[in-house]
């Protein structure tokens, strides 16, 4: 699954929901910090999903809960 945080629709979201332990989401953001973001890695970590990140912010929060940098 890859996300475009270009634009995030609902077909995303639903995917998110269904992830599971097999499930890998690679996720870029500038930030890390997008609310819509956080929600969406919340869903795939809860089904322990594994979440790849590339974001530019090293304090932020999708660089603290991401699995692989």
């Amino acid at each position: 699954m890859i996300i475009n945080l270009k634009h995030i629709s609902s077909d995303q979201n639903r995917h998110a929901m269904l992830s599971n332990k097999d499930s890998v989401a690679i996720v870029i953001s500038y930030s890390g910090e997008e609310q819509e973001i956080k929600r969406i890695v919340n869903y795939i970590k809860q089904k322990e999903g594994t979440v790849i990140a590339v974001t530019s912010i090293n304090d932020s929060y999708l660089r603290k809960i991401q699995i692989i940098v």
